[in-house]
């Protein structure tokens, strides 16, 4: 094979992983969506909390210096939040 054979075999490879990529990336959205509509305002069943992406939530927001209530390490460390 030469030289241009071997890179439009390339180009091909890596424009197929870049659709495959696009189209996972579409289903995944879909299925979120729709979990998203099936689930929206409707009571939590269980009584699992994830708190270390609420955590993340709060001090990746700007509204974090606006808060008034805020818990001090200590208190996280108490509480084995």
């Amino acid at each position: 094979m030469t030289t241009t054979s071997w890179i439009i075999l390339i180009l091909n490879i890596l424009i197929l992983i870049y659709l495959w990529s696009n189209y996972k990336k579409k289903k995944r959205l879909i299925k979120l969506k729709e979990y998203l509509i099936n689930h929206w305002g409707k009571p939590k069943t269980d009584k699992y909390f994830n708190f270390f992406s609420i955590k993340q939530y709060f001090e990746n927001n700007s509204h974090k210096n606006k808060a008034f209530h805020l818990i001090t390490n200590s208190t996280v460390n108490d509480l084995d939040l």
